[in-house]
């Protein structure tokens, strides 16, 4: 049975509400009062108690939670995106995965936590944000997982030394403003490996599924995701009032063997 230690990070689930708060700290302001934190520490996750005429429930975060707050500079990937990625893309603990544009580390997170057995190289241009990624996968690990190296430079770039052979990748994943751009890395996806592109403009995803045609893909898919929740009780079941809805376009393909003549 998991409980909570001093220093851990802890949902706090109050009527509608969901705050992901650090035990370091004595107590947490709500809009029903204060919370006091350090009862917290040595009881069991999921552990309830009546408050201001509510109760409050104490949970150990999922990777969802996590990411969801994940400290960002950049836009990061939503759940919703990341969840569809990792299942369309079939991502497995012994994959080789290669990564472009880490910006916060959102999706490198939530890779890095399905690839416990395989590797992931990363690519981003700006230092800045890769330190804030590398930032983002201690607060979920601890420490940057052995199974990730990061590198530094463009993407975009043909003459970027990124350090594996080609062929040499299960997965390939693009999230760029021009993903076009980084095509030259599907040289490094192995045949029968699978590419992805993110990204919110439909008319990049074309460009893209246009120049695949060249570089021996599968016919590509390109969808997006929507989700609306809903308020569900005694009295009500109706759509919230707020949808996060469109964030961006996927589109996935697989490379295909080349025939000799």
């Amino acid at each position: 049975m998991r409980r909570f230690r001093k220093g851990d990070t802890a949902v706090i689930a109050l009527e509608n509400r969901r705050w992901l708060v650090r035990l370091s700290r004595g107590s947490f302001g709500t809009h029903l009062g204060n919370i006091d934190l350090t009862q917290v520490v040595g009881k069991q996750d999921g552990w309830t108690q009546a408050f201001a005429g509510s109760k409050v429930s104490f949970f150990l975060p999922t990777l969802a939670d996590v990411l969801a707050k994940t400290k960002r500079q950049t836009q990061i990937l939503y759940p919703k995106d990341i969840a569809t990625i990792l299942l369309f893309a079939d991502i497995r603990p012994d994959d080789r995965v290669i990564e472009t544009g880490t910006g916060s580390g959102a999706l490198l997170t939530a890779l890095a936590d399905r690839v416990r057995k395989g590797e992931i190289l990363t690519i981003e241009q700006r230092p800045e944000f890769q330190n804030l990624a590398r930032e983002n996968l201690c607060r979920w690990f601890g420490k940057v997982p052995s199974s990730v190296r990061m590198v530094l430079g463009n993407a975009c770039d043909a003459s970027l030394k990124i350090g594996v052979r080609k062929g040499w990748a299960d997965k390939l994943i693009l999230d760029l403003p021009e993903p076009w751009g980084a095509l030259w890395l599907t040289e490094y996806l192995r045949t029968g490996g699978t590419l992805v592109v993110f990204n919110p403009q439909v008319t990049q995803m074309q460009r893209v599924a246009v120049e695949l045609r060249e570089r021996g893909f599968s016919p590509p898919t390109v969808f997006e995701t929507l989700v609306r929740e809903w308020l569900v009780d005694d009295r009500r079941a109706r759509p919230a009032d707020r949808m996060r809805g469109h964030t961006g376009f996927l589109l996935i393909a697989r490379k295909v063997a080349q025939e000799r003549v």
